[in-house]
């Protein structure tokens, strides 16, 4: 774990790939379980990652795309199923 968070702190790329990845996951993961499935607070972990390890502007970029990908996750099911 030590490996990783000092690769993290150094390499910025990485951190925004890695917080990209776990908000990717985390959208698949609402839309997979359908309507209502209470992932909302999950979002906080990439852009806790983010704000962290890449700093505070890069933060609040991930926080507003957290947002984006938060509202349509929720709403897909919606469209697609016809609830």
């Amino acid at each position: 774990m030590d490996k990783l968070q000092t690769r993290l702190a150094r390499d910025k790329r990485l951190a925004w790939a890695v917080s990209l990845a776990l908000l990717a996951a985390i959208a698949y993961g609402e839309y997979a379980s359908g309507i209502e499935s209470g992932f909302g607070v999950c979002y906080l972990l990439p852009v806790a990652a983010g704000t962290w390890y890449i700093g505070k502007n890069s933060g609040l970029v991930i926080s507003v795309l957290a947002a984006i990908t938060w509202a349509l996750a929720a709403r897909l099911p919606m469209l697609f199923h016809g609830l």
